[in-house]
């Protein structure tokens, strides 16, 4: 992962209670395909398939966490965007 690819920050959101996840930023790259949204970012170990990520006004769901290699460093989240 090239750090200059991580130029995105979010705000990261427990899906259940919506508080703030700790730390509640996370800086990533974000790729947006058809109905996809990929985000890499470093290792977070808060992020689950519950939370919630929001990103210049929009909300995304994590849909799938791939961490890469099994050696908590790097996480590829596939996303889509929450319209409620």
């Amino acid at each position: 992962m090239k750090p200059g690819a991580l130029r995105h920050l979010v705000t990261l959101r427990s899906g259940a209670t919506d508080a703030p996840l700790t730390p509640a930023t996370w800086w990533c790259a974000i790729q947006e395909t058809t109905g996809t949204t990929l985000m890499t970012g470093r290792f977070h170990p808060g992020i689950t398939t519950q939370t919630r990520v929001e990103h210049k006004g929009r909300t995304y769901h994590v849909d799938t966490i791939a961490n890469r290699d099994d050696a908590d460093l790097e996480l590829v989240l596939t996303c889509r965007e929450v319209f409620d």
